[in-house]
């Protein structure tokens, strides 16, 4: 617990990080006016208020904001902003977002914005008087592309900014120990812990235990883009062989050989009328008869026209039949949908599933194999643990710490225990008692 204390006030310490050079943002103060910037026109400047920016938006007006991009972003390990703000009756929209902001969005070399990456700095409604805000955004080394926004997605009403202020900060020789002994002091206390469960459970269950509690340190201190993109990468593997096996133990069948080959292949020429006039306005596939049939009408029926796709086939048309699809298509699909698109699993968030799952089934197979502690104590014990995972996602800056996650990991950790308290107990009232000769209970014969 002083340990997770201590972890927390040190990242909670803004100070850690000393300011080492510019951000590399050009005319930040407004000075020169909107040079350096790239705007829509709901962005208005005020030289008498600072200078200030002032984004104004309607109901009838698009988003208004300014933009400017960092140059260079992966130079620097941290980026320190700050600013100014003022709301004047801004109304916000029916998502979270569409209120006045100021954003620092990073972008991969491929264009791709970086989900999970902390980048808001200020977010907010209503109206209030001029007020100082700043934070630190740790700066991702694929980021290709890092883009500061300031908009105004309400409904009405004016955000304005002045003072704008970004700077690359670093930590010094000191921090930097100290964050390197906090993270001893967990290895330590990480091998304790694994020591002490591998004494008080089984032979089945410890090697279980290590290899579950070990997938869950390293997601807890992988940094997530890179640990959705392992999963994805993973799974479309394992689906590539699952292909590959279907496909050599049951071989797609060549596609059939026309029984004649084309005019354009057979040395016929074409005939005058078969030749494409200025005036056609048909596609060429329409014009030279390769196009296959059309979808039949509500009049034809199946039957004709399969029909007439054979007879169109006997005339030389060469078509490409397709192929069939992958085994594991959907499932492809569905994983991509879930990883990268946010899609719910039975109403429930992927992240709330793997904390849940791999919490509950930790706890699970704990219970059912630890001797020598009761329930309660054991609870308490998984419940420091899953505080602890939390907490040392403070050393992975792409992570934070989040009570709900912990409020799930809780519910993990009872439902487990749950079913294997249950578990444990069943199977010690379904023991069969010993026979008579085997120091078992004598059965005595009736008089």
């Amino acid at each position: 617990m002083l340990l997770s204390i201590l972890t927390l006030a040190f990242f909670a310490w803004d100070e850690r990080l000393q300011p080492v050079g510019g951000g590399g943002l050009s005319n930040p103060d407004f000075l020169q006016g909107g040079s350096g910037w790239s705007a829509t026109p709901g962005a208005l400047l005020l030289p008498d208020q600072g200078p200030a920016v002032a984004l104004v938006t309607g109901p009838s007006r698009q988003i208004a904001y300014i933009s400017q991009d960092v140059p260079e972003p992966r130079r620097f390990d941290f980026l320190r902003m700050s600013a100014e703000v003022r709301l004047e009756n801004v109304f916000a929209r029916d998502k979270d977002w569409q209120r006045a902001g100021i954003v620092l969005r990073p972008f991969d070399r491929f264009d791709q914005r970086l989900r999970y990456w902390p980048y808001v700095m200020f977010l907010g409604e209503g109206s209030g008087d001029w007020q100082r805000y700043q934070k630190t955004f740790p700066v991702s080394k694929a980021a290709g592309r890092l883009t500061l926004f300031l908009y105004n997605a309400g409904e009405s009403g004016r955000f304005l900014v002045r003072g704008l202020t970004l700077t690359a900060v670093a930590e010094t020789d000191v921090t930097r120990g100290t964050r390197y002994a906090l993270i001893v002091c967990w290895a330590g206390l990480v091998l304790s812990a694994a020591a002490a469960m591998f004494v008080r459970t089984g032979t089945w269950s410890r090697w279980v235990l290590l290899l579950l509690g070990a997938l869950i340190l390293a997601s807890t201190l992988a940094p997530q883009p890179g640990l959705i993109y392992l999963v994805g990468d993973s799974a479309n593997r394992a689906f590539g062989v699952v292909d590959a096996t279907v496909a050599r133990l049951s071989p797609e069948q060549p596609p059939a050989v026309p029984r004649s080959l084309p005019r354009e292949l057979s040395g016929q020429t074409a005939t005058p009328q078969d030749q494409p006039s200025p005036t056609d306005d048909r596609r060429p596939s329409d014009r030279d008869g390769t196009m296959a049939p059309s979808t039949p009408s509500h009049d034809e029926s199946p039957a004709a026209a399969r029909q007439g796709v054979a007879s169109a086939a006997g005339e030389g048309d060469i078509r490409a039949e397709p192929r069939r699809p992958p085994p594991t298509a959907v499932l492809r699909q569905w994983l991509d949908s879930v990883l990268y698109e946010g899609r719910p699993i039975l109403g429930l968030d992927k992240q709330v599933i793997a904390h849940l799952g791999a919490f509950a089934l930790f706890a699970g197979v704990l219970a059912l194999s630890v001797s020598g502690i009761a329930a309660l104590p054991l609870a308490g014990y998984l419940l420091l643990a899953a505080a602890s995972s939390e907490v040392l996602q403070s050393f992975v800056i792409s992570r934070d710490v989040e009570l709900a996650d912990f409020t799930v990991n809780a519910i993990g950790i009872f439902t487990g225990m749950a079913v294997g308290l249950a578990v444990r107990r069943w199977r010690r009232v379904g023991r069969v008692p010993k026979a008579s000769g085997d120091g078992g209970p004598r059965l005595r014969p009736s008089p």
